[in-house]
């Protein structure tokens, strides 16, 4: 199986949907939204984000036979203020099952990375990933993110407290 990995459009938004359902039921751990609650999964408004990403992207893998979607990762600023504007966080990073061990996760992020080191001012990755993760942190930590901090007790799913380990690229004043 190759892949391809691509900005996605405004007409994939169905796909993605289907993916975030697909990520917030088998790895309730790895992301802050519920299915329940979840507004990424709302066709209508996610359409509507691909269309006005300013930005902002979500970079899919797609399985170049099919055209299946099998991974996505979201990047961007959060929020206008001007204090942040350097700082490019990451979201939404997950490959489905079928298509892990594939690199598509480094690759989904390398496409992120790159894409960061385009935006004007942007010296800073920020992520976040789960401590249940230590694959993704590895990965991570491969591309050179480094550890900058911990918070115990961040996510409570039926009563059990997971920690979220707090993670940052420094792509340099000459990115």
């Amino acid at each position: 199986m190759t892949a391809s990995i691509r900005i996605l459009t405004p007409g994939e938004a169905a796909l993605y949907v289907a993916l975030r359902k697909e990520m917030l039921l088998e790895s309730p751990r790895s992301f802050g939204a519920s299915p329940e609650t979840d507004v990424a999964s709302d066709l209508v408004g996610l359409r509507s984000r691909l269309e006005n990403q300013g930005v902002n992207r979500t970079f899919g893998a797609f399985d170049r036979a099919t055209d299946e979607l099998l991974g996505v990762v979201g990047g961007g600023k959060q929020g206008p203020h001007k204090k942040r504007a350097h700082a490019f966080s990451v979201w939404g990073m997950y490959v489905t099952p079928k298509a892990r061990g594939r690199g598509l996760a480094r690759k989904l992020m390398q496409a992120l990375i790159d894409y960061s080191r385009t935006v004007n001012g942007v010296c800073l990755v920020c992520l976040s990933v789960g401590e249940t993760a230590p694959v993704a942190q590895g990965l991570y930590e491969s591309l050179g993110f480094v550890e900058w901090g911990r918070e115990p007790l961040s996510l409570q799913i039926d009563g059990e407290f997971f920690t979220e380990i707090f993670m940052q690229l420094q792509l340099g004043p000459d990115r």
